[in-house]
C-alpha cells in the first residue's frame, strides 16, 4: 500500500467507532474482495474503542461488498458504532498511529519497501505480532504480479522485503491478494512468494527480456506452480498472463505511469539496511 492510500484508509474511510467492544488487545479481521478487485485482502484492525480499515478494493462492487461486511460488525460493535461521516484525505506524516484507548499498542508503518512495485507500506502490529503485508506478499494459492518488476534490482529488493518480514518473526502475515483467508499464518504465503520470485529470477529474468515467447513463460510458471489457475477466480490467470505478456517476445506490454526501469540500484531501494 502506498502512503496516499494510507491517508485514504485512515481518514476517508476513517476510524470506525467501536465503543461496544472491550478486548485487551487489538485484533484483525480480514475480508477477500473477489471479482474485479482481484481477490484483494482488506483488513479491519479492531481495538477497544475504535477500528481502522486497511486496503480498499479497486472496484465499486467490491467496495459495496466490503461496506456491507463492515456494517455486519454492528452486531459486535453496537448499532451506533459505525460512523458515516466522510473525511477528505490529507497527508499523514507519522511513522505509526494508535487507536483511542489502545495507545500502548501502536501500529507501525514499514516503508518505503519494495513489493510488486515500489514504495510499498507494510503495517506491523507488534503487540499481536501481526503483519499486514500488502502487495509484498501473495497468497500461496495464486500467481504473483510481476509486470512491474522491470529491473533485477526490483526483484532483489522485493526479496529483501521478504527477509525483513522473516526477521520480524510475525505470528500472522496477511497477504495483499489471496483466494481465501482461512490459512493465514506466519510463513506459508511468505515462503510461496519467495519461491516464486526466485524461480522468476533464475529461469526467466536472468535470460533477459524477449528470450521466451509469452506462451512459453506462461507454460513454465504453470508447470512449476501447478494448481494456481483456479476455476473459481480469474485473478491468478490474469496475473500470470500479465507477466507473460510483459516479458515475452512480441507480448503486449503494460502501461507504466512511473519510470520503473530507473529503479536499477538495489542499495538505494534497500536504503533501510545500514
Amino acid at each position: 500500500m502506498r502512503l496516499t492510500t494510507i491517508s485514504l484508509a485512515l481518514q476517508s474511510i476513517g476510524l470506525i467507532s467501536a465503543r461496544a467492544i472491550t478486548h485487551p488487545n487489538l485484533r484483525v479481521e480480514t475480508f477477500i474482495n473477489h471479482g474485479s478487485s482481484f481477490d484483494m485482502v482488506s483488513s479491519l484492525i479492531i481495538g477497544s474503542q475504535a477500528a481502522v480499515l486497511i486496503d480498499l478494493p479497486m472496484a465499486i462492487e467490491g467496495a459495496e461488498a466490503l461496506a456491507d461486511w463492515v456494517k455486519l460488525m454492528k452486531g459486535v460493535l453496537g448499532e451506533k458504532s459505525i460512523v458515516n461521516k466522510v473525511h477528505l484525505p490529507t497527508p499523514y506524516d507519522f511513522s505509526f498511529f494508535t487507536l483511542p484507548g489502545d495507545e500502548a499498542t501502536p501500529i507501525h508503518f514499514l516503508n518505503p519497501l519494495t513489493g510488486d512495485t515500489v514504495d510499498e507500506t507494510l503495517f506491523w502490529i507488534p503487540s499481536i505480532k501481526t503483519l499486514i503485508a500488502g502487495d509484498s506478499v501473495y497468497g500461496h494459492d495464486m500467481h504473483l504480479w510481476l509486470a512491474d518488476s522491470l529491473t533485477k534490482a526490483l526483484t532483489e529488493s522485493w526479496l529483501s522485503t521478504l527477509d525483513l518480514i522473516d526477521y520480524l518473526k510475525p505470528n500472522v502475515v496477511i497477504p495483499g491478494h489471496s483466494l481465501s483467508n482461512k490459512k493465514f499464518g506466519c510463513s506459508i504465503d511468505v515462503d510461496h512468494t519467495r519461491t516464486y520470485l526466485k524461480y522468476w529470477q533464475k529461469e526467466i529474468e536472468a535470460k533477459g527480456l524477449d528470450h521466451f515467447t509469452p506462451q512459453v513463460i506462461f507454460d513454465k510458471f504453470n508447470k512449476q506452480f501447478p494448481g494456481l489457475l483456479n476455476l473459481n477466480s480469474s485473478t491468478s490467470a490474469f496475473l500470470l498472463n500479465s507477466t507473460a505478456e510483459q516479458f515475452g517476445r512480441g507480448g503486449t506490454r503494460q502501461v507504466h505511469y512511473i519510470d520503473l526501469a530507473a529503479y536499477a540500484d538495489v542499495e538505494a531501494l534497500d536504503g533501510w539496511t545500514m
